[in-house]
């Protein structure tokens, strides 16, 4: 494994509006490996929600993420990296607002949650 550690403070919620929390620390990953991640809005699971992820050499297009997951019941996504270097994980949430009105009140609200890491070969 790489040299992870303590996983304790890598794998725990920090209490954010919308946060990528990994299951496993990825820092002790290995290509190849599998990594599983919670999406939690307001502290809670996000059932359904597209979680990307994208290494350092991708040569995908830009805007186009070469690996997405949609999450499961309990707001859990998992990607097989099979890339060294450094990687990023993103999910945005994208939010109606109702409650204000007038000319310049906003009609969305947009959180956008990252974990990025470096993985070991």
């Amino acid at each position: 494994m790489g040299s992870g550690g303590d996983a304790a403070h890598v794998t725990r919620p920090l209490g954010l509006k919308i946060e990528i929390v990994p299951l496993n620390d990825p820092t002790a990953l290995w290509v190849g490996s599998r990594l599983r991640v919670r999406l939690l809005v307001d502290g809670q699971p996000a059932p359904n929600a597209l979680v990307g992820a994208i290494y350092a050499a991708a040569t995908s297009k830009p805007g186009e993420w070469p690996l997405t997951s949609r999450t499961d019941a309990d707001g859990v996504a998992a990607f097989e990296l099979n890339d060294a270097g450094p990687w990023l994980i993103r999910s945005v949430r994208t939010v109606r607002r109702m409650a204000e009105t007038g000319e310049l009140a906003p009609d969305w609200e947009s959180y956008w949650a990252f974990l990025s890491f470096q993985l070991s070969r």
